[in-house]
């Protein structure tokens, strides 16, 4: 298509839309919090017509349209890239700017292109300073995403007109909704209300000695590309994964979304174990091929969990336990590859109620106990604080680690129970140390999502600091990125902002494998930024590794967080990390968990190997 015919389609687009006048809150917000995130004077949402460059949404600037000919935006829209001018004067396209040379002198400029489809942009999300600046990487990349949201909040504005045109369009609209409720939005795909009724259906209709087939499949670590690519990265590769299955699995058979990143598919009739091997092979080499989003290649593969009905239940719900315990057995097997449900799985039902039996009785018998790893500043090689971790005593084997009763973490009532427990021995410990003189820095514990559900969490843990008179600087709060997920985030939120405010630490735990989000460092307390350790395990043979340890120190740096890098356990790792001016670290090169009447030992110089031989003697 020539430049003149994209041009008059995108001016009948931005005609068509009718969304040049009148104001929109949604969009506003967006240049609000475009202009507090880039620390920019001026943030704009433009459209452009034939002739004006309107200012749709703005913030620090108080103008309701501009000529076209002095509009940076008629370069931004020309690609679809991020446009960034560091100079304003520096540049020959806009030096003799009116609005460059005059008020309000604009210096620096960076604009995303709201992009309507492939090559129509309507105009652009812009941030603009008076003085010249440079704009990173990460920079661009968030002016994008949220260029990507004014555009969904155009869609939304065009939905709703549609919406309220007239009587007829009523009738469209209960369609789309009725569509809405059985059909998942992102992938057009049935969703899990549909997908169950027909699963019962086509149980019903089975004729005798025919058999069909369900699928469960769970993209293999969809978390780890979702949180370190974007969730723009993840829902590509969730739509594209949506695409290939559809392709593979046609009708009378369905293919549906479950949700997260889970898809079923259910074989109506006539299959055979070896058609189900084959399918599951065709599956998982449809979606090894790589997926392209914003010039990155990006790769997946499946879990995959069959059963086979009647054969393997008569309802719904009994065929699907057993391909999902067959889906679990796919993932404990190694990931990437499917396996068929067997009798002897529902084993591991029994296996999952023995470990909370066992954490249960732990409890009972008093036989958590919290110990500590030491936490080390990288600049000066001292200990700055330690992380509690949970240990407990079973009666015949010893002292074991916590995934011997980690199922039990999963369990609401149990992993409040347990986090009760740990920080009750924890600041226990720590005022003893108190006592002592002992200069312990601040003790991390970790928090799991059950403890904040009761609503009470800041107060009961403010109380216990007071009852034990331990300063609040003295406890850190490690969370995970899972924690913010669900209905009760606002109030999670609240909980972690009444603990920061009073003077407790709060750290976002095992970054880069979860939900991590830029919303997440912005609007919540966070003053520290822990990596995980399987990035920092392999950072110095995995380019790829390295290069998110790298990249999430800059973003910590960037917001004004600390970083504490976990797993160290080589001087190579502990340099690479101390070059990039990573804070704190963690790890066997320092120092592996001990007991708390070892920590003052551990502070007043002795090594690791001086306490270990110090407990032998002690326990001997």
């Amino acid at each position: 298509m020539s430049d003149t015919s994209l041009e008059e389609r995108r001016l009948g687009i931005l005609n068509a839309l009718d969304i040049i006048a009148g104001t929109d809150p949604g969009m506003d917000r967006i240049c609000t919090l475009a202009s507090d995130m880039f620390g920019m004077p001026i943030a704009i949402v433009t459209l452009l017509d034939e002739e004006r460059q309107w200012l749709k949404a703005r913030s620090g600037i108080d103008v309701a349209f501009l000529p076209r000919e002095t509009a940076f935006c008629n370069y931004t829209i020309l690609g679809d890239e991020v446009l960034v001018v560091s100079d304003a004067l520096a540049d020959e396209r806009f030096a003799a700017d009116p609005l460059v040379t005059g008020e309000p002198h604009f210096r620096f400029y960076a604009g995303a292109p709201l992009e309507w489809e492939p090559g129509i942009r309507l105009g652009a999300l812009c941030v603009i300073d008076t003085e010249r600046r440079s704009f990173s990487d990460a920079e661009r990349r968030r002016l994008a995403h949220l260029a990507h949201l004014v555009v969904a909040q155009i869609r939304l504005h065009a939905a709703n007109r549609d919406l309220h045109r007239n009587v007829e369009q009523l009738a469209i609209r209960q369609s789309a909704l009725e569509w809405t409720s059985t059909h998942d939005a992102l992938t057009g795909l049935p969703n899990r209300t549909l997908f169950h009724n027909t699963l019962e259906k086509a149980i019903d209709a089975m004729a005798p000695g025919q058999r069909g087939a369900l699928l469960i499949i769970d993209l293999d670590e969809f978390k780890q590309i979702n949180d370190t690519m974007g969730h723009s990265a993840g829902d590509a590769l969730l739509v594209a994964v949506g695409d290939r299955l559809a392709t593979l699995v046609q009708a009378p058979h369905v293919v549906a979304r479950l949700g997260g990143d889970e898809f079923g598919i259910i074989l109506a009739e006539g299959v055979t174990a070896q058609q189900l091997r084959s399918l599951s092979q065709d599956i998982n080499d449809a979606l090894r091929k790589p997926v392209q989003h914003d010039r990155f290649s990006f790769y997946c593969s499946a879990s995959i969990g069959q059963a086979f009905f009647p054969e393997h239940g008569t309802t719904a719900m009994a065929v699907l336990r057993c391909a999902d315990l067959a889906l679990y057995a796919a993932k404990d097997e190694g990931r990437n590859q499917s396996v068929m449900f067997r009798p002897e799985l529902s084993d591991r039902l029994e296996a999952r109620i023995t470990v909370l039996d066992r954490a249960r009785s732990a409890l009972e018998r008093d036989a958590i106990v919290p110990y500590y790893q030491p936490k080390v500043a990288l600049g000066s090689g001292k200990i700055v604080g330690f992380e509690a971790l949970l240990r407990w005593r079973d009666p015949i084997l010893g002292m074991q680690s916590p995934m011997m009763i980690w199922e039990a973490f999963r369990d609401p009532v149990l992993s409040v129970e347990i986090g009760q427990r740990m920080r009750a021995l924890v600041m226990a410990d720590m005022a003893t140390w108190r006592r002592q003189g002992v200069p312990f820095g601040a003790v991390a514990i970790n928090v799991s999502a059950a403890e904040f559900t009761r609503g009470d969490l800041a107060t009961t843990i403010l109380e216990s600091m007071a009852a034990f008179r331990l300063p609040p600087e003295t406890l850190e709060l490690e969370v995970t990125e899972t924690v913010f997920l669900g209905d009760a985030s606002g109030e999670i939120g609240d909980a972690l902002k009444a603990l920061s405010d009073d003077g407790v630490a709060i750290a976002l735990d095992d970054f880069g494998t979860g939900h991590a989000s830029l919303t997440h460092l912005r609007e919540l307390p966070v003053q520290w930024l822990k990596i995980d350790k399987t990035f920092v395990g392999d950072m110095r043979e995995n380019r790829e590794s390295a290069a998110i340890v790298n990249m999430c120190i800059e973003l910590a740096k960037s917001f004004g967080i600390g970083v504490v890098a976990e797993g160290v356990e080589t001087e190579a790792q502990a340099k690479m990390l101390t070059d990039w001016n990573c804070d704190v670290a963690q790890g066997y090169l320092f120092g592996k968990p001990v007991e708390a009447d070892l920590v003052p030992f551990l502070l007043a110089g002795w090594s690791q190997e001086d306490a270990m031989l110090y407990a032998a003697r002690r326990h001997g």
